[in-house]
């Protein structure tokens, strides 16, 4: 409608000019003009416009405005070259050929900038998470943000090639079967890169954090992409893919916030009932003792085969292990040095025979 429109008004001095390539002079300078002016607004918008919309940005709380106009300056100036000619084509007569060429041209340049400037903002918005993120963070932050672009992109390709006239559906169908084929292929190394993922939005440990995955146990190295590096009791490093630590049974050592302590103690069938009621007293005060140690209970639990048995349960309030054996050896020495004062005779397996004559 524009164009024809524009072919009324200037029919009646087309027909006094000289026709260069099927349009008079006067079509070919409005035609520049067009051009020229569309080019010149688009730079305007880029050098001043939108480095004072940055600016008034800057002043904002909110990122959202940021991420658009960091995606724009992503706009270059063939975007900005082949709009102004689109426009200017308007004004001239020109062959059904020459006319989807540019109309191909159009679709593929608002195509590729658009793509661009929706990965700059995508970029500007996973450089804030990461400041914000650990080393595996960033590497996890790097992985998403590749995976949003191959998407983006593929997206982008699809598009286009349905505007320039292909059968999408029959492409996207032979894609189809072609990703059956690689996904196989790929299996193995997708399932650990997925993983990864799990583990990082899980986050069922971290750096530093000493942990049991399966049968082996030891002290969390790094998180990978594909694989999980621990360091073993023994001092080696352990690589194992994300799959089988995702899949395995971990138990995270490093989530401890204090260590229980339980065992038994037995003493002989000769101790008198008075000394047994007061061993509980007696284990209660030696566990308050210790500083990072709190009493649960203590009770005369068993008759044995050799001794009258006492449950003690009591915690460490220390995720350390070392803390946890200090304070173990700490509370048996006292309990045999208090036993000992005390006259009290600590059990062991024994067996007495009687003959009969």
């Amino acid at each position: 409608m524009f164009q024809e429109k524009i072919n009324t008004m200037l029919e009646n001095y087309s027909m006094l000019e000289v026709e260069i390539f099927a349009n008079g002079v006067s079509r070919w300078l409005i035609s520049a003009a067009i051009f020229f002016l569309t080019y010149l607004i688009l730079k305007i918008f880029k050098t001043v416009i939108l480095v004072r919309l940055k600016k008034i940005a800057k002043k904002t709380k909110n990122e959202f405005d940021d991420v658009i106009i960091d995606g724009l300056k992503a706009i270059h100036w063939p975007f900005n070259l082949f709009i102004s000619v689109y426009l200017a084509k308007y004004i001239l007569s020109l062959p059904e050929r020459i006319e989807a060429i540019l109309y191909y041209i159009l679709i593929i340049t608002v195509s590729y900038y658009l793509i661009k400037v929706i990965q700059a903002a995508v970029d500007v918005f996973m450089k804030k998470l990461m400041v914000q993120k650990d080393k595996e963070g960033q590497e996890m932050m790097k992985l998403i943000s590749t995976v949003i672009k191959v998407v983006l992109w593929a997206l982008a390709v699809l598009l286009v090639l349905s505007n320039l006239g292909y059968n999408v559906n029959s492409l996207i169908a032979g894609l189809g079967v072609s990703g059956i084929v690689v996904a196989f292929a790929v299996q193995k190394v997708a399932s650990d890169l997925f993983s990864s993922l799990s583990i990082y939005f899980d986050k069922p440990f971290s750096p530093g954090d000493f942990v049991k995955i399966g049968e082996d146990m030891g002290t969390i190295k790094s998180i990978g992409i594909r694989t999980t590096r621990i360091t073993s009791l023994q001092g080696e490093e352990l690589v194992i893919p994300n799959s089988e630590v995702v899949s395995a049974r971990v138990q995270n050592f490093g989530k401890m916030e204090r260590r229980r302590a339980a065992f038994n103690i037995g003493v002989t069938y000769d101790t008198s009932k008075k000394k047994l009621e007061v061993i509980p007293g007696m284990i209660e005060k030696i566990i308050k003792a210790q500083k990072k140690a709190t009493f649960d209970r203590c009770y005369f639990k068993t008759f044995g085969d050799s001794s009258l048995g006492f449950d003690i349960v009591y915690y460490v309030e220390s995720p350390e292990y070392e803390d946890y054996l200090k304070i173990q050896q700490a509370v048996n020495l006292t309990i045999i040095e208090i036993f000992t004062k005390e006259g009290i005779e600590m059990a062991f397996p024994t067996q007495t025979i009687h003959i009969a004559k």
